[in-house]
């Protein structure tokens, strides 16, 4: 990274679903995810949702969040309703998981 220039960290996630995934469980995953911007002040943007179906073999749902530094990412990765959320809805339908962390510019537009 060059010196000189603040980063900000762009967290995606994508996922895969267990078979028999239901859409009313994929609508309280969005309604639940709808809330979090609001709760930790450490999101600068979240954006999530389910697949298009452009392609075969694609992940079912991702997201993508905006913090400003690694302490802000790891703030949302422990707090309550992030915990909540993983636990209730996330993990119940979960067949697979894969993520990365990376440094964006703070003048990229999302």
């Amino acid at each position: 990274m060059s010196e000189g220039i603040r980063w900000m960290i762009l967290h995606i996630v994508l996922f895969k679903w267990k078979e028999g995934v239901t859409k009313e469980q994929i609508a309280a995953l969005d309604a639940a995810m709808a809330k979090l911007p609001a709760a930790i002040p450490q999101v600068k943007n979240l954006t999530w949702g389910s697949d298009v179906h452009f392609r075969e073999g694609n992940a079912d749902w991702a997201l993508a969040g905006v913090f400003a530094n690694q302490a802000d990412w790891q703030a949302y990765q422990v707090h309550p309703e992030h915990q909540a959320i993983v636990q209730n809805l996330v993990s119940p339908i979960l067949a697979s998981r894969t993520a990365i962390q990376m440094p964006t510019p703070p003048d990229w537009k999302f």
